[in-house]
């Protein structure tokens, strides 16, 4: 599913008229709060500007705007004034009264040392109304903080190390440990994550940014595992290396996580044990625990099991690599407690594909990390149902991982509601409509009919101003020798 959004917010003639002229600007200090009154009158600008430097040696900058009585946004842009508002380097623009403003070394774009500029603007048509009346004044307050990022705790080879991502700290932590002459290599592995945590090493100085590291892992998974050897580029040498551990996404909650340091490129055995799924008690469980999360190199999705040994039901485009061929990996992540995010622990191959209905069948062929499925291993299952008897205003449910459904950067499962609100051809295609509340990351999940049993996989939304219409490619739409091979393998 692709969203787009188009921002153009232009001064209007008046105000880049004024911009010409010499101006003073307010200077913005961490730790001090600035209150100020914005003039909104009809000859006024309609916004104050500030300035601030940030030194070498910050990792992090936080701009709040508090206090105000309307509804004022903010724009950051570094090294010149602001001239337009769609062509800053960060902005804050909510509906709410107070604002935030994040950004650091490891944002795009990032932040750099020197001279930053700061708008606090009220873009509304109409003059506020203040204690019930229209008013020409506006009182607020900023504050600004650094975040210096200095902070580095010790690792120690063998031995787990717990921490939390802070949103005070920038959401990074940092670790060094000192490689010794005999280390065959230097394996990081970040487990018990329910975050997207990424990882950026380097040799004998600490760094803040993805271009000064030696080595950097990013991607969609919260379990990240990084090694290094002699055969690396550059190559594992002896002396102290320097690891950033980082959420790049979620800004706004504590998230915690462990660590695991060893000096061999092999897996430590403590990660290679695959968790028993629960046993469901019913259907809803069921449905509630074959849904899995689906990550490949270029994104991520959700997707149906739909065998005992198994088979994964999901969308083409969740499993598409940036070249247009199936991603290189791809790992499942299951439904182990309805209130976390899914846990990593397969990862899996692609079986069939059909990119013009947007379909693929998956099969779980190993655990996380390379290693063989337990013997006897049995996975849950959603019945595949009889999408052709579907009638308009029928109930449907919706299972899956919407990225808007947690507060972090990974999502516990979510489920929705709705009715099939009709059918859609599509040249030689039939969808489903469903005006059930379904956004991106519940791809390739779980469409159901009142008897929980499967009968399409959400695909593509159709976005209106008055609300959305979501698309579902029924089950009729499996080939049929798809369906064919899913009973053989649930005899």
């Amino acid at each position: 599913m692709f969203f787009s959004l188009a921002l153009s917010f232009l001064l209007p003639a008046s105000q880049a008229a004024a911009l010409e002229k010499e101006r003073s600007f307010r200077l913005l200090t961490p730790g001090r709060v600035s209150s100020e009154t914005l003039d909104v009158s009809d000859d006024a600008p309609g916004y104050l500007t500030y300035r601030f430097t940030v030194p070498e040696g910050v990792f992090g900058v936080e701009v709040k705007l508090f206090d105000s009585a309307a509804d004022l946004d903010l724009f950051v842009q570094y090294g010149s004034e602001i001239r337009s508002y769609d062509q800053v380097d960060f902005y804050s623009m909510s509906d709410n009264y107070n604002e935030t403003i994040f950004f650091s070394r490891l944002t795009d774009p990032s932040l750099k040392s020197g001279i930053y500029y700061l708008d606090v603007a009220y873009q509304r048509n109409s003059k506020p109304r203040i204690d019930g009346e229209r008013s020409d004044k506006i009182p607020f307050s900023l504050s600004l903080r650094f975040i210096d990022g200095k902070a580095i705790s010790a690792l120690s080879a063998g031995t787990p190390r717990e921490a939390t991502l802070q949103p005070e700290e920038g959401m990074s932590r940092r670790f060094f440990i000192d490689v010794p002459e005999d280390a065959g290599a230097l394996r990081l592995d970040i487990t018990d994550a329910e975050a997207d945590i990424d990882l950026l090493v380097s040799r004998d100085n600490p760094v803040a940014n993805r271009e000064e590291a030696d080595y950097v892992k990013e991607s969609f998974l919260g379990r990240e595992s990084l090694v290094i050897t002699g055969k690396s580029d550059p190559p594992l040498e002896p002396g102290r290396y320097y690891i950033t551990a980082f959420d790049q996404v979620s800004s706004d909650h504590p998230e915690r996580f462990t660590i695991l340091s060893t000096f061999d490129r092999s897996v430590p055995e403590q990660l290679k044990e695959i968790d028993p799924l629960p046993l469901p008690s019913d259907e809803s469980e069921i449905v509630l625990l074959s849904t899995v999360e689906v990550i490949g190199t270029a994104g991520k999705g959700s997707g149906c099991l739909v065998s005992k040994d198994g088979l994964i039901l999901t969308n083409w485009h969740v499993v598409e690599n940036y070249d247009g061929k199936v991603s290189p990996s791809i790992y499942v992540a299951v439904n182990l407690e309805n209130s976390i995010p899914p846990k990593e622990l397969f990862q899996a191959e692609l079986v069939e594909s059909d990119p013009d209905a947007d379909l693929a069948l998956l099969r779980v062929d190993k655990g996380l990390n390379g290693e063989l499925l337990p013997s006897g291993y049995r996975f849950p299952y959603i019945s595949v149902g009889d999408s052709a008897s579907l009638k308009i205003g029928q109930p449907l449910s919706f299972f899956g991982y919407p990225g808007i459904g947690g507060t972090g950067s990974r999502a516990s499962i979510s489920v929705t509601r709705g009715i099939v609100s009709g059918f859609e051809a599509v040249g030689d295609r039939l969808f489903i409509k469903t005006d059930a509340e379904i956004n991106s990351g519940n791809s390739g999940g779980a469409a159901v009919d009142a008897y929980y049993q499967l009968i399409g996989i959400p695909t593509v939304i159709i976005g209106e101003e008055g609300g959305q219409i979501a698309y579902v490619t029924p089950v009729s739409a499996v080939p049929e020798a798809w369906l064919k091979t899913i009973n053989l393998h649930n005899l």
